[in-house]
């Protein structure tokens, strides 16, 4: 079987995770002939990413956006176990790796994160993102953002679990089934064409033509629950599931927030 890290490149060795998953992932494919690694990176990586992995620059300003760079840049065979992560991920004990294989093959799920993540009341018909938020670049319904492959599956308001984009594990053929990650590509070039503007606190803005600046997490959240609404309308709420059951936590590995350790859900 062969395994294939996709990872977002946007603070490289540069979070409080420093180099733990970097140097981790070398130690990995050395050990490891079918084991491949890419870095899809929004800025030119750090000397260590270039020494060590296969990596290419994509203009994106969004997790699933880079997801879906990487699914139309590369075709693996379908029995290829694909990991989706940030690079601020801080490993405890890389048998994640195997536990998330035998979720997968033993227990009849398909897609893994790693901390529990907030279930939505999904309405593809509601305009603008969920949970109150607000989009200039994306305030009109829902489904009018998703690949037309899918978009006959957006037709009423379910319960879904989602997946954080920090950390996803899945094999290659049942993301291939549905066509890879949303949106449809006129809004992936809209997003990566866009400008963005990091504050002090880490968090990123989308910069309007106009001078208008907008969160990424607003936007960021409609493509994010799109796309897992697309996975429990095709294999169920039972395809997902975690590896722990707190949030952006669990025994085998923390998800970093923009870089750091969130103070209201801090590594255990």
């Amino acid at each position: 079987m062969k395994i294939q890290f996709i990872i977002v490149g946007w603070h490289f060795d540069t979070s409080v995770a420093g180099s733990n998953y970097i140097d981790g992932l070398i130690e990995l494919k050395k050990q490891n002939k079918n084991v491949n690694i890419f870095w899809v990176c929004h800025r030119e990586p750090t000397q260590i990413i270039k020494d060590n992995f296969e990596w290419k620059v994509f203009p994106n300003g969004e997790e699933f956006v880079a997801y879906e760079q990487f699914y139309q840049h590369k075709i693996l065979d379908d029995n290829t176990l694909c990991f989706f992560t940030h690079d601020d991920l801080i490993i405890k004990d890389w048998n994640f790796i195997f536990k998330c294989y035998s979720l997968i093959t033993e227990n009849n799920h398909k897609f893994i994160g790693n901390g529990i993540n907030y279930p939505c009341n999904y309405d593809p018909f509601e305009k603008g993102p969920p949970h109150g938020e607000t989009s200039i670049l994306l305030p009109n319904e829902l489904r009018s953002y998703v690949k037309d492959s899918h978009k006959h599956l957006f037709d009423t308001k379910i319960d879904i679990k989602t997946l954080r984009g920090s950390f996803m594990c899945m094999f290659y053929k049942d993301l291939k089934n549905i066509n890879g990650f949303e949106p449809r590509e006129d809004i992936r070039k809209k997003i990566s064409e866009g400008r963005f503007l990091p504050d002090e606190d880490g968090k990123h803005w989308y910069i309007h033509e106009d001078g208008r600046k907008e969160k990424v997490s607003g936007y960021g959240n409609v493509i994010q629950i799109t796309f897992c609404y697309k996975l429990v309308r095709t294999y169920g709420n039972e395809s997902i599931t975690y590896l722990g059951d707190k949030y952006l936590d669990s025994e085998y590995i923390y998800e970093c927030g923009r870089g750091n350790i969130d103070p209201n859900s801090p590594i255990s």
